[in-house]
């Protein structure tokens, strides 16, 4: 069992218990050791208690940050009732797997995404998290961040239906960082970009309108022919009510634009820099210039929400129908930029 804590409410008269959950963390790689791990070994609500990776010196590097035990093998902690939950912080090709095996073995399971890069890999894990109603929840760790609720405050007030433009510029170029360049080489030879960082865009995007996605369109770019894939997209999403989520992203490019949202609607307007904090509304009249916490990695926030689920039983935030739903609209962008065509989203089993 979890260790546990006694808490007095305010008003003095109920013991509340509070349980931390010892934790492992799969795979130690960038977005282990710059995230997951610092926020486990922080919060007061988990605890690091193994650390597992097939190169065993990043296993241990991260292992000693918590205390924790180091090891090669995740099958060696699947039956190991000192751990309480999982960290999966794989990339999505060798992810699902492992995840199911955790849960099928009664382990909650915070996923790191996109859940999967292939849809046959995406409903093996939907199907697994239905039926054996364990705890499961997708890494969108920018859904919790300010910046991303205070836009989804206004997208209410500009109404729908809406034009939604997103536009994200990051992973710039930089050949002399070479496990950064290598890093990116990976992913985009093994999936893309509009599935790594749009699939935190797509999964957002519905926080400011809960209306399904109806039809992709998408083209992209490889701007230098050594690129594993291409680095440039831009996509565009229509939904059920009307509204549009179009979506620009650019990696490896040696000038990075602004990285902007856009929002123009029936009853105003937005115009936010999401890494500088400012911009422009205007809605009911009224027009002000913002300040707001720049787009940021909301990892606490994000083990708050996965403290909750394992206490509940379920996860009701970034769930598995959210990560599916991410996913399968970049694998409809994937699609339609390789077939030049519209693809429908309701023939891959979305809406």
């Amino acid at each position: 069992m979890s260790a546990t804590s006694e808490s007095t409410s305010q008003t003095g008269q109920q013991p509340i218990m509070i349980r931390t959950y010892r934790t492992a963390v799969i795979g130690c790689g960038d977005i282990a050791q710059t995230g997951h791990v610092p926020a486990v070994v922080e919060h007061d609500r988990f605890e690091l208690v193994a650390a597992c990776d097939v190169k065993p010196q990043r296993a241990r590097l991260l292992a000693k940050q918590g205390g924790a035990e180091a090891c090669e093998d995740y099958r060696l902690l699947l039956d190991r009732d000192d751990i309480d939950a999982v960290i999966v912080a794989l990339h999505p090709q060798d992810s699902v797997d492992i995840a199911i095996e955790f849960l099928q073995h009664g382990k909650p399971v915070l996923d790191e995404k996109p859940m999967a890069v292939e849809m046959e890999q995406g409903r093996r894990l939907v199907d697994a998290v239905d039926q054996d109603q364990g705890v499961y929840q997708v890494g969108f760790v920018f859904r919790y961040c300010d910046m991303v609720r205070y836009i989804a405050r206004v997208a209410k007030l500009i109404g729908t239906p809406a034009l939604y433009q997103v536009d994200i510029f990051d992973e710039k170029i930089n050949r002399a960082d070479v496990t950064h360049f290598q890093r990116m080489q990976q992913i985009l030879s093994h999936s893309s970009a509009v599935n790594h960082e749009g699939s935190h865009v797509f999964d957002y995007a519905r926080l400011w309108n809960h209306s399904p996605f109806i039809q992709a369109m998408a083209t992209a770019v490889r701007t230098e022919g050594d690129l594993a894939g291409p680095n440039i997209w831009s996509a565009l999403i229509t939904m059920q009510d009307g509204s549009a989520l179009q979506l620009n992203i650019g990696w490896l490019i040696p000038h990075v634009p602004a990285s902007t949202v856009s929002i123009t609607g029936p009853y105003g307007s937005l115009c936010v820099d999401l890494f500088a904090g400012t911009g422009q509304s205007e809605y009911a009249g009224n027009r002000e210039n913002l300040s707001v916490a720049p787009l940021e990695q909301a990892w606490q926030r994000q083990l708050d929400v996965f403290a909750e689920a394992i206490d509940r039983g379920k996860a009701v935030e970034a769930t598995v129908h959210d990560g599916w739903t991410a996913m399968a609209a970049a694998r409809a962008c994937e699609r339609a930029q390789a077939e030049a065509s519209v693809v429908n989203l309701a023939t891959m089993g979305l809406i």
